[in-house]
C-alpha cells in the first residue's frame, strides 16, 4: 500500500494498493480501513474509490458483454450514489451512452462504435487500462466518504467521515461482480451484490 499526492481539487493525498488476489483483498482493505479510520482521517466530497478490477479474460465479446451489463445495471448503482458523487468531474455517467453499436478489442485496441469519448478516464467504469499492459476496469464512482447530503461538488472544504467499511467492501465486490459476469455470462451474482449498496 503506497500513499501519493493527489492533485484533485480538495484531495491532497491518495491511496493506492498493489494488484490482490480477491481470497485475501478483503481481509487487507478492511484492515487499511481500520487503520486509516483510527487516525481520525477525513474525507471530502472529491474523493472516491477507485476501484481496479483485473481484465484478464475480457476478449472482444466479454468486453461487449461488460459494456451491455453495465447500461442494463449502471443506473441502479448510480441511485445509490450520493447526490454530490452523481456530479463529480472525476467519474462522467457513461450509462446516459445507451448500448454500443459495436465493440472492437484486440491487442492494445478498444474501439466503441457508437460511444464518444469512451478512452476518457474521468467515467464511472473507465476501460482506458485495457488498452495498455494493465489490463484493468476501473469503476470511479463509488465515494470514499458519508454524510454528504446538501453539499455541492465544489465543497471542497468540507470535512465528512469515511465510508462505512461493510459498505466499502460492498462496492469492491460490486465491481469484481460486473467483471465476473461478463467473462462467466452468469449475472446472479452480480444481482446479488447490488442489493449492498
Amino acid at each position: 500500500i503506497t500513499r501519493k499526492y493527489d492533485g484533485s481539487n480538495g484531495v491532497t493525498l491518495e491511496f493506492a494498493t498493489s494488484p490482490m488476489r480477491e481470497d485475501v483483498s478483503r481481509d487487507i482493505l478492511a484492515n487499511l480501513w481500520h487503520r486509516v479510520n483510527a487516525t481520525k482521517a477525513e474525507a471530502t466530497v472529491g474523493c472516491g474509490l477507485h476501484i481496479h478490477v483485473d481484465g484478464t479474460g475480457l476478449g472482444r465479446e466479454e468486453l461487449a458483454r461488460l459494456i451491455n451489463l453495465w447500461q442494463d445495471y449502471g443506473p441502479r448503482v448510480w441511485s445509490a450514489m450520493p447526490e454530490v458523487r452523481q456530479s463529480s468531474p472525476y467519474c462522467g455517467d457513461t450509462t446516459v451512452r445507451g448500448k454500443p453499436n459495436d465493440v472492437e478489442y484486440w491487442g492494445g485496441h478498444l474501439e466503441i462504435d457508437g460511444w464518444d469519448n469512451y478512452y476518457d478516464r474521468y467515467v464511472d467504469m473507465n476501460l482506458e487500462n485495457m488498452r495498455s499492459g494493465r489490463k484493468t476496469v476501473e469503476f470511479r464512482l463509488f465515494p470514499a466518504y458519508s454524510g454528504s447530503e446538501g453539499y455541492e461538488a465544489d465543497d471542497h472544504e468540507v470535512a465528512l467521515e469515511l465510508v462505512d467499511k461493510d459498505l466499502m467492501l460492498a462496492y469492491v465486490e460490486l465491481a469484481r461482480a460486473f467483471v465476473r459476469a461478463a467473462i462467466t455470462n452468469d449475472t446472479a451474482p452480480l444481482q446479488r451484490a447490488i442489493q449492498y449498496i
